[in-house]
């Protein structure tokens, strides 16, 4: 979904999964908008990517293993309040604040576990976002637990 140049917007209660791209962008000087209650899980790129959009709220969300982050709000993003969300795996971080007077209260954030990736929870996804060089760092992790299990089988 990209929402752009409109004001008093309500996106209320959805589901969005295994998206390849625009889960949610807002861009364009969107103002006065409410993005809440909704589950957003295994996208390919961001949860939701605010570019511009100006006195939103970002509100109730579970965003779960999302590539490219779980929140965006890039340079243009003014006075937006995200709160009461919860962020879980989403690569490299859960919310990148690039914008100004951003207000970020009482989330709920897990990074990724040591050698956890979105693309490991979310197998019908081809690659989840994950570029060749997060992979390859997924797959040295995946390599050394091999390792350490037949370790323990031989110990067995």
């Amino acid at each position: 979904m990209i929402t752009s140049q409109e004001r008093d917007y309500v996106f209320l209660v959805n589901m969005v999964k295994g998206t390849i791209f625009g889960t949610h962008v807002i861009f364009e000087q969107y103002t006065n908008y409410f993005f809440g209650g909704s589950k957003i899980v295994c996208n390919r790129e961001e949860g939701l990517e605010n570019n511009n959009g100006q006195f939103g709220m970002i509100i109730d969300n579970e965003i779960l293993y999302n590539g490219d982050s779980g929140i965006l709000l890039g340079e243009e993003s003014v006075a937006n309040l995200v709160m009461n969300n919860k962020l879980v795996c989403n690569v490299p971080e859960n919310i990148i604040d690039r914008g100004t007077n951003n207000n970020i209260i009482n989330n709920i954030e897990r990074p990724c576990e040591p050698c956890e990736s979105p693309s490991d929870v979310c197998p019908d996804e081809e690659d989840n976002g994950i570029d060749e060089q997060r992979q390859v760092l997924f797959d040295g992790c995946k390599i050394e637990n091999r390792k350490r299990n037949s370790k323990k089988e031989k110990n067995n």
